[in-house]
This record gives structure tokens, C-alpha cells and sequence, in this order.
């Protein structure tokens, strides 16, 4: 092997006087024309050492082999893993903006460049690293906006940083056999820690040795923050230290939860979740090599294979490479490249492929990889996200194109922007000109949070298109961070549409946004009707596709009066996960705890107390749906019987409120379904979080689509939904697919190439119809017209093709 090219030093942030540093080690040489992009420019692999977050700098645990960079080292000052991720996040920025290139032409000009000058793609960095340099790689994967370019992670911590290695005390020898450590050596380190320690902060610890003890025997370290993370996990207290959670110790409340089965662990917090790559899967992050020893002593291998298992779930193209026999950092040994060089040369393989591929035209990268964008900042923690589909050719050139706005479903409990996605719809609008745009926002039951704040996200992710989306553009586009062209919104041709939850989503913005959306798409949306007693009625038999009923006791933290780990946290975020079927033939189980609990709250029949925060709505309306009603105390009448009144519910399933003679006139205005018997029932400030409630002649032109055998969202919402939209005038049409369930539009899980085709081929119509709707009613949009009023609204069933 050639020698290590001698690197450049620079600074890429500095915490308060402590420079931060990375090391650059340029190429020997450009390469072939597959190693720059069209503007001359070339990619770049950033590497986190390793250390356990405590020691070590840029040149420790240097990886000859691939050929670093720094970061902040805990127990530090106030120093904990959330530091670490912004060090990472400003490493990339760093390389990125234009701060790295102009250092280089700094130092060119005064004839201190050692090496010829180069630029570096901006969307071509791939990330990289060892042991707890590995978790910033992951920390990169999580955090950085645009995406790494791909992520190498070798023997990395963070996989499952909540098995028992990590805050379970050891009584015995644990790593390749050594003694044990005597925590006083290292008092000054442990929690309270000295005011030496505290008070300063650390970024270069740099390995160090003193003599062996004996023959045979290791060197002895000379630095005494070598040993910091083995004796942690000897104490079992090293997450303390990780999040900076010592009082109370999570490491400690780990340990109690760890006996008790079904607990929902206090790291899951917002604030810890974070720092948790476990928990930080989803389908953006990118293409993922993990390389591990079988035999790891330090970092258990179930680590790299529990992340490769999220990664599965989520559909990211990854591989593992379990490396048999060996334990932590045997890339380092003196014979590594003998024994490991073809593992070498793979990886070293891989990191070239995706960096070639990123380094290609942007169309191509534009193809694979939204952009991702922060709409808004709730706090400082939880930036609320939106992923943005650029159709192909898209330039600020040819003027300002429409959008199209999506929001998941999820029963408003869990999923992401990335959750329940409609290919089918964003290929069809991206092929018609038209940008998607996928937004997260805020879950229940999480904190405070209701419908309200689902509101009052719905609304902002529409302000932010319309007043700030074209100038975040400009932005990233002169820093060089945009992967396709510019290109600029209209904010007149901005659609809404989304599915189940997310439809009602979609519902808020016909509502609540002003100036009106251009149109509105709902897909078995669940809003038509909150009142019906599906939503407030407790279930004793099977209701959703016939699947046992759920155990409440494993939700127990999500359920009414809801966990303190549960009601002090805020997420925007929780994605689909699952564990293997139970047995053949049956649906993969839910990994993510929250996934179960809107049709747990169905089945109890307190879906609406969650919706509105309002506990104890549901059983306010049972009771009322019971009653003889709210204009009576259920007296006997004069001669002495009992009034013969029918029952709510029983008004409320024989379509009493079709019937009524007043009903034609309530949809004309705010108050629509006054009819409603329970409406009364309902405390006025919740009323706008009822779609059945306010519609009025200036909500959008609406397409709505339903299964007709639908168990999650009764076909009925849509239905009563669309004869409200009538009433007011609204242009309107209703689409019943026959014989179709919920979520029919795409399989749950990780679909195959069979089973977008078999869609395509059964409901291709139906999907043709919704793109080509939100097409003609943004392009009329865009032109100032008018979308109200009854245009040829109708209502029909749609078949599958044969």
C-alpha cells in the first residue's frame, strides 16, 4: 500500500475558544471522468474516529485502508451525544457552503496550499466511520439535510443502544478477557464529575501509552480518558453520560423497565430519540454498508444487525458483512490487509458506486431522492419536515409550476412524510409538471398535543410554500445543496390531498387555509363523519379485517391518563416498522408501539377524546346516543307511558339526518350537518376540528375516493362528506371502489415490482382520474379561476379492471 498522503488542517467550527478541527487528505489524483460531476467537481467520504464519544482525534483509529475529522468528547463541560450530532451537522455544512472552498483559495493565494486546489460536489459526501465514529455516521444519516450520499458504518455503536450492555453492571471480565477497572483511577470522570472536567471541553484526546505491565501484557494508557467508555459499560452507566440524563439515572430506569414487561423506555423521549439511530430509521436514509466482527467483545454484532433489519423494514438499500472470529477494531491489526483486503477493497467498492451515482446528472439523483425541507420549528428540537418531489425538467425558466401538498394517514397516532406513499400519485403529478410535496406534522397522543395542532401545522406547511419555499430554494441553490434545478411554486396552484388521517388533514386545509387550497383529493378520509358511533362505541368483536382484538394493557402508557414519558414528550415523526409474521400466511407484526393505537382507541371506543383532547367526550356521547335526546329529560308523556322516541342511534344508522327537511339548507354555510343530533354535545371550541361542520360554498373543488368495504373508515364518511359538498354547492365528485378495503392503494410493509403492478393494473384508472383532477384544477387555479360551484359534481362506482 502507498503511504498516507499528508493532510490539511482546518478549522470547521469553534465552541467557546476550542477549534474544531477536520483533516483533509486530497485524492493522488482526479481519476476517470466517472470521479467529478459536470462542473469539474469530486466527492468526498467523511470519517468519524472512533473512542467511545470520550477519547481519541482525527488521526486516532486512522482507516489506512479507505482513507478524519473531529468531534466533541464527552464527559466534557455540559458536552453530551446531542452536541456530538450538531458537530456532525456543522461538518457537513462545513464542506458543503462555502466556507471549505474559500479556505482553499485563501490558503492557494498565499502559496500555502500543499496540494492542487479541488472542489467538493456538495451532494456527493458519503459518510463513514468506526466504533462511536460509526454512530456519527448514523447521526449524519438521521440529521443532515440534503442526505449523505451513502453511509459506511464498521463495528458502529447505535444499533440497539438499549440491550443490556449498555446500562447493566459487570462483575466480570467482558472485553477479550480483561481485568476489570477500578472506578477511583478515574474519579475525577465519574458523575458528579470534578470541576476540572465540567468546566472544560475537550474535541482532540489523543491515544497514548506508558510500558506493559509485563510480558505479553498490553500497553498501559497514559491518557486517562482512554479507558472512559469501557468503564462506563463496566458500571453500566454509560447512556448517563451518552444523553447527560444523570438525575434521575436513565440508566438506572432502564434497568428497572427492563424487568418489566411491555415498558415503553424513557429514551424514547423527543429529546433523547434523537441521539437513538434506532429510532431514526426511515425510507430517506441512505444506501448503508455495515461491517462487523462476529466476535465483538466492545460492541455486541446484534447491534449491526438489528440497524440492518430497520433498514430492511424501511426499504433502504443496505448490506451487512458479519466478519467471522473477530472482535472490535481488527481492521486495525498489523495483518489486517492480508487477512481483510478483499473486505476492503468492497467497501472501499461501494463508497465509489454511490458516490459515482451521486456525482451523476441531477436528474438522475432527482429521480431517487427528495429533497427535504424544515417548514417549521415547534422548539429547537423538533423541526417539522417536508419532502419535496420536483417534477422532471422543472426550472425557474419556464415559470412557476403548481403542487400538490400530501399528508400520511396514520390515525393521527404515528407514520411520517414518507409513510403510506402514494407513488402511484406522485409519479402521475410529477409527470404532469407538477411538484409533491409530502409534510409531516405533530402526533397524538403526544404532550398536549390534539387536533388543534394538527390544524394549526396544516396551515403553516401552506404559509411556508406560499411565502417561503421559493427563497429557501434560492438559498440552497447558491450554497450549492441542491440536487436538481431551481425551480419556483405558484402559490395560487397549490393543491391538498392525502389519505385516511392524513384526508382529514387534507380536510383542515379546505377549512382553515386562506386563500383556499386549489383543490382538494380525499382518500378514505376519515372527517365525513366523526360522529358516527363506529368512533365512540366500544367493540367486543373483531372490526378491522377480522383481526383479533388488541390487548390494552401493552399500550397502557398511551391510554388515558397517558405516561409521563408519553405526555412530556412532542414527535412529528414515527415511522412504520415491523417484526416478522407470527406464522405463515399472517401480516407482519408492528415493531413501533405506536402503531396499533388509533384502532385501540376505536375499539374502546375513545378515538374522539384523544382527536380533541377532551376525555370523557366518547362516553358523554354514548350516554346522548342512549338518550331520547338532547331536547328531552325523557319524561312520561301525559297519559302516562313512556315517550316512543326513537333512540340516537338508531337516528343515527337510518340516515335520519338525509331525510330531515332542514338538512338541504344546513350545508350552505358554517354549521353544515346541523342536523346532527348529537352535534349539541359537541364543546363549541372543538366544532373546527369537524369537517362535517364547516363546509360552505368556498371549500375547494374535492375528489373524494373510498373502498366500498372499507373496516377502518366507513365508507359512509365519504358519502356523507360528499352530500354536504353538494348541498354547498361544491364542486364534487365521489369515487367508490367496489370491493376494497382500507389503504387498498398500496401494500403495507416493504411492496414488491409485482405488487405496484398488480395496483396499476386494477385500479390504474382510478389513480389516472384523481392526477388528471388535480391537474385541470390547478392549471385553472393558476389562470385565476374560480373553482366553486356545482360543475357536473357526481358521484359513481368504480370496478376493477379485469
Amino acid at each position: 500500500m502507498s503511504s498516507t498522503n499528508s493532510p490539511l488542517t482546518l478549522t470547521y467550527k469553534t465552541v467557546k475558544n476550542v477549534p474544531i478541527q477536520l483533516d483533509v487528505y486530497p485524492p493522488t489524483k482526479a481519476g476517470d471522468s466517472t470521479s467529478v460531476n459536470s462542473a469539474g467537481e469530486i466527492a468526498a467520504v467523511l470519517w468519524f474516529h472512533g473512542g467511545g464519544l470520550t477519547f481519541g482525534n482525527r488521526t486516532n483509529f486512522f482507516p489506512k485502508w479507505l482513507q478524519t475529522r473531529t468531534t466533541g468528547l464527552i464527559p466534557t463541560g455540559s458536552i453530551t451525544a446531542h452536541d456530538v450530532v450538531d458537530d456532525v451537522k456543522d461538518a457537513f455544512a462545513f464542506l458543503r457552503g462555502p466556507a471549505f472552498s474559500s479556505a482553499l483559495d485563501a490558503l492557494a493565494a498565499e502559496g500555502k496550499l500543499p496540494f492542487a486546489k479541488f472542489r467538493i460536489d456538495p451532494k456527493s459526501i458519503a459518510v463513514a466511520g468506526s466504533s462511536a465514529g460509526g454512530t456519527c455516521a448514523y447521526f449524519a444519516a438521521m440529521h443532515v439535510e440534503p442526505k449523505p450520499a451513502c453511509v459506511l458504518s464498521v463495528f458502529a455503536t447505535g444499533g440497539d443502544l438499549l440491550i443490556s450492555h449498555y446500562f447493566e453492571p459487570k462483575t466480570e471480565p467482558f472485553l477479550r478477557g480483561r481485568p476489570l477497572l477500578d472506578p477511583s483511577r478515574s474519579q475525577d470522570y465519574l458523575y458528579p464529575l470534578s470541576p476540572s472536567v465540567a468546566s472544560d471541553i475537550v474535541a482532540d484526546s489523543p491515544l497514548a501509552f506508558n510500558p506493559p505491565a509485563g510480558p505479553g501484557l498490553p500497553p498501559i494508557p497514559a491518557n486517562p480518558r482512554m479507558p472512559l467508555a469501557l468503564l462506563y459499560l463496566q458500571l453500566g452507566t454509560y447512556l448517563d453520560y451518552y444523553t447527560g440524563e444523570h438525575e434521575p439515572s436513565l440508566s438506572k430506569a432502564l434497568r428497572a423497565a427492563s424487568a418489566e414487561a411491555g415498558s415503553d423506555p424513557e429514551a424514547k423521549k423527543p429529546k433523547h430519540s434523537a441521539i437513538f439511530p434506532q429510532f431514526g430509521v426511515d425510507s430517506s436514509w441512505p444506501a448503508t454498508l455495515l461491517i462487523h466482527g462476529s466476535d465483538d467483545t466492545a460492541v455486541p454484532v446484534t447491534e449491526s444487525q438489528n440497524i440492518y433489519e430497520a433498514l430492511q423494514r424501511a426499504g433502504v438499500p443496505s448490506r451487512i458483512k458479519i466478519v467471522q472470529g473477530e472482535d472490535h477494531f481488527f481492521e486495525q491489526t498489523p495483518d489486517a490487509e492480508d487477512i481483510h483486503g478483499k473486505l476492503f477493497d468492497d467497501a472501499a467498492s461501494f463508497l465509489k458506486r454511490r458516490l459515482t451515482m451521486a456525482l451523476a446528472s441531477p436528474a438522475i439523483a432527482r429521480a431517487a431522492t427528495p429533497v427535504t425541507l424544515i417548514y417549521k420549528n415547534v422548539d429547537p428540537k423538533l423541526p417539522i419536515k417536508m419532502d419535496v418531489y420536483p417534477p422532471p425538467g422543472a426550472s425557474s425558466a419556464h415559470g412557476e409550476i403548481g403542487a400538490v401538498l400530501w399528508f400520511h394517514g396514520g390515525g393521527f397516532t404515528f407514520g411520517n412524510r414518507a409513510s403510506f406513499f402514494p407513488k402511484w400519485l406522485q409519479r402521475r403529478v410529477n409527470d404532469l409538471g407538477i411538484a409533491f410535496i409530502s409534510a409531516d406534522y405533530r402526533l397524538i397522543p403526544t404532550g398536549s398535543i390534539t387536533a388543534h395542532d394538527i390544524i394549526e401545522d396544516v396551515k403553516d406547511a401552506f404559509a411556508f410554500l406560499r411565502t417561503q419555499f421559493n427563497s429557501t430554494l434560492e438559498v440552497m441553490d447558491t450554497q450549492g445543496l441542491l440536487p436538481f434545478e431551481k425551480f419556483r411554486l405558484d402559490p395560487r396552484g397549490i393543491a391538498v390531498a392525502g389519505s385516511s388521517a392524513g384526508g382529514t388533514a387534507a380536510y383542515f386545509a379546505a377549512m382553515h387555509v386562506s386563500p383556499k387550497p386549489a383543490a382538494c383529493l380525499s382518500i378514505f378520509a376519515t372527517g365525513g363523519d366523526c360522529l358516527n358511533p363506529h368512533y365512540f362505541i366500544p367493540k367486543t368483536e373483531p372490526f378491522i379485517r377480522g383481526r383479533p382484538l388488541l390487548d390494552p394493557s401493552r399500550s397502557k402508557d398511551y391510554l388515558y391518563p397517558i405516561a409521563s414519558s408519553v405526555a412530556s414528550e412532542v414527535i412529528s415523526d414515527s415511522p412504520l416498522a415491523f417484526n416478522p409474521p407470527a406464522g405463515p400466511g399472517l401480516p407482519p407484526l408492528p415493531a413501533n408501539p405506536r402503531m396499533p393505537l388509533a384502532l385501540l382507541y376505536l375499539q374502546l371506543g375513545t378515538y374522539l377524546d384523544y382527536y380533541t383532547g377532551e376525555y370523557g367526550l366518547s362516553e358523554v356521547l354514548r350516554a346522548a346516543s342512549e338518550s331520547d335526546g338532547p331536547d328531552s329529560n325523557s319524561s312520561p308523556k301525559t297519559d302516562g307511558s313512556k315517550s316512543t322516541k326513537p333512540k340516537f342511534h338508531t337516528i343515527l344508522t337510518s340516515g335520519f339526518r338525509n331525510a330531515s327537511s332542514s338538512s338541504k339548507s344546513a350545508g350552505t354555510g358554517k354549521g353544515s350537518d346541523s342536523t346532527n343530533p348529537l352535534r349539541p354535545f359537541i364543546p363549541a371550541k372543538h366544532l373546527p376540528l369537524f369537517p362535517q361542520f364547516n363546509v360552505d360554498a368556498s371549500w375547494p373543488p374535492t375528489l373524494l375516493i373510498h373502498g366500498s368495504e372499507d373496516t377502518s373508515v366507513p365508507v359512509s364518511e365519504s358519502k356523507r362528506m360528499y352530500e354536504l359538498l353538494q348541498e354547498a354547492g361544491v364542486a364534487s365528485r365521489l369515487t367508490i371502489v367496489e370491493g376494497e378495503d382500507h389503504f387498498f392503494d398500496q401494500a403495507i410493509g416493504k411492496p414488491s415490482e409485482e405488487d405496484d403492478n398488480e395496483r396499476e393494473r386494477k385500479f390504474g384508472a382510478v389513480f389516472d382520474g384523481a392526477a388528471g383532477f388535480l391537474r385541470r384544477r390547478i392549471d385553472a387555479a393558476k389562470s385565476g379561476q374560480i373553482g366553486g360551484g356545482r360543475v357536473r359534481s357526481r358521484s359513481r362506482s368504480a370496478g376493477q379492471r379485469k
